[in-house]
Formats: structure tokens, C-alpha cells, sequence
């Protein structure tokens, strides 16, 4: 009996064979899946992680489970964790995944890889950039939130980026893409503090503007609003500004 057979003295090979017998058959339990994320051999714990990536509709103790192997003194458990994450955005894994893209170093590409993906899939997450709000991130750990961001396509992600510009110190070599990303996902509500946020920035930037300012139009009409006179006014100063330029290109 493979359900018993897990309570006996079994090898680390062993205990991995019959865990992933159990799971192919649909009769592991999440607390015999959750014992093996806590076995002392870091094999089994690695196998455990690999089969909660494929174990739907997480409980909080899965959850938990994954936390705990995020922050795995293994490395493989540690990847097999961010993997498992990235299959299955939840709010309550931004923060681990956070701390550990953080304390993974440079050279290790494929776990910070994982760990991108994990965090733009937890930020996709209804509710995840309200999370963040109320946590107390670090700046280094804003500063990783607001590249994820970039992938994600929501007007919680664009209200974020918005915060971002304003109050996070974002790479300059980024800045155009954030505030890109801001604009294609913005709000009506932050539609205004976006332009005059732009054109307190970026007053030179003529070009940089007519872009930003046709992805707000864009991304406002898609969801179906007009546009504030904070808007009009805006594209009534670049027009005068390209009214003024000597580029006959720029007319």
C-alpha cells in the first residue's frame, strides 16, 4: 500500500518514487505533500516543491509550503519553489519572491529568471499592487516591482508605475519605459497626474511626449472615457512647441 509505505523507513529515492506514484494516482494529500516539503533530505524536499507546481487549487498551507521553500537552504529546492510560484500566482508569495530575487546573486541567471516571471505572474494577481502598497517595501525592492510591472497589462499596474515615477528612484535607462508602460495602463482618476507629471519631466523631450500622450488617448478610449482638459492642455502645448521647432520634419 503506497499510502502507508510513506510512514515506513524509506530511502530519499524511495520516499520521491512513491510521492509522485501518489500524485500520478490522484491520492496524495496535501498534508502528505506538505510533510515532504519539510523532510530533512533536501531531494525529497526539491520533489516536493516540483509536485506542488503541478498540484492545483493551493490551500493556504500550500502556500505556506512554498514560502518555506523559497527561503530552502537548497538551491534546487529554492528553484523548484520560484517555479512552483510562477504557476501559481498568489498575493501572499510577492514578498518572498521579492527577498529572494533580492539575495540571489547576478550569476545564478536561471533562478533570477524564474523569479522575474514569479513576480510579474504574482503582480497579475487582482489586488497584488494594493498589497504592495501597504507593505513596507525597501527601495531596492520597489525599484524590482516596478520592472516586473512593466509586464503586466492593468490599470492597477499603470496607477504602481505612476507611484513609481514619482517616488521611487528608477534607473534613468528605465524611466522612458516605465513611464511608457504608465501610459498605455493608465487610469481616468490618474490620467492628469501622469500629464503633469510627463510635462514637468520630459518638457524637452517634444517627441517622448507625443508618444506617452498618444498612449493615454489610446488606453482611455479603449476604456471608454474622454479626455480632461489637463489633457487638452497638454496637447495644445505640444502643438504650440512643434509650431515653434525649425525641424520641418517635426510639422
Amino acid at each position: 500500500e503506497l499510502v502507508a509505505a510513506l510512514d515506513g523507513q524509506l530511502s530519499a529515492q524511495q520516499r520521491v518514487h512513491v510521492l509522485w506514484s501518489l500524485k500520478r494516482l490522484n491520492r496524495l494529500s496535501h498534508e502528505q505533500l506538505i510533510a515532504a516539503s519539510r523532510n530533512e533530505d533536501s531531494i525529497v524536499r526539491n520533489h516536493a516543491m516540483r509536485i506542488l507546481s503541478e498540484t492545483k487549487d493551493w490551500s493556504d498551507k500550500l502556500i505556506e509550503a512554498d514560502i518555506r521553500g523559497l527561503d530552502d537552504e537548497a538551491a534546487m529546492v529554492r528553484r523548484a519553489a520560484a517555479d512552483a510560484a510562477a504557476q501559481h500566482p498568489q498575493s501572499e508569495l510577492v514578498e518572498p519572491v521579492l527577498m529572494l530575487l533580492l539575495s540571489t546573486p547576478e550569476s545564478d541567471k536561471h533562478l533570477r529568471h524564474t523569479l522575474l516571471i514569479a513576480l510579474r505572474n504574482q503582480l497579475q494577481v487582482q489586488g497584488a499592487f494594493k498589497h504592495l502598497r501597504r507593505a513596507k517595501l525597501s527601495e531596492p525592492q520597489q525599484q524590482l516591482v516596478a520592472s516586473a510591472a512593466l509586464g503586466v497589462k492593468s490599470r492597477e499596474a499603470g496607477a504602481w508605475l505612476l507611484y513609481a515615477v514619482e517616488h521611487v528612484a528608477i534607473d534613468p535607462a528605465q524611466m522612458n519605459d516605465v513611464l511608457k508602460a504608465a501610459a498605455a495602463n493608465i487610469s481616468k482618476e490618474d490620467a492628469d497626474q501622469l500629464a503633469r507629471v510627463v510635462r514637468k519631466r520630459l518638457g524637452g523631450d517634444i517627441d517622448l511626449q507625443l508618444s506617452l500622450l498618444k498612449s493615454v488617448r489610446d488606453g482611455l478610449r479603449q476604456q471608454g472615457f474622454g479626455e480632461s482638459g489637463e489633457l487638452r492642455d497638454w496637447a495644445a502645448e505640444l502643438a504650440g512647441l512643434l509650431l515653434k521647432s525649425n525641424d520641418p520634419n517635426s510639422l
